[in-house]
């Protein structure tokens, strides 16, 4: 909590390596959960979606209803 959601960085990496991981992730799996009628969403509580800004930008690239 001291860190209020602010996560470094994982060595030899940069934020938007994580942005970029997880817009392809979510992208792959998306298929799937729409062939089932799975609704995925996004919390946005800590690391990447701690604000607006970072949930946003998932969303701007992700681009599905």
């Amino acid at each position: 909590m001291k860190a209020k959601g602010l996560e470094p960085p994982l060595p030899g990496y940069t934020e938007e390596d994580a942005y970029k991981w997880i817009i392809e992730c979510i992208n792959k799996v998306l298929p799937t959960a729409e062939d089932y009628g799975i609704v995925l969403a996004l919390e946005n509580h800590w690391g990447l979606t701690r604000d607006s800004k970072g949930v946003l930008k998932i969303l701007k690239e992700v681009n599905s209803p």
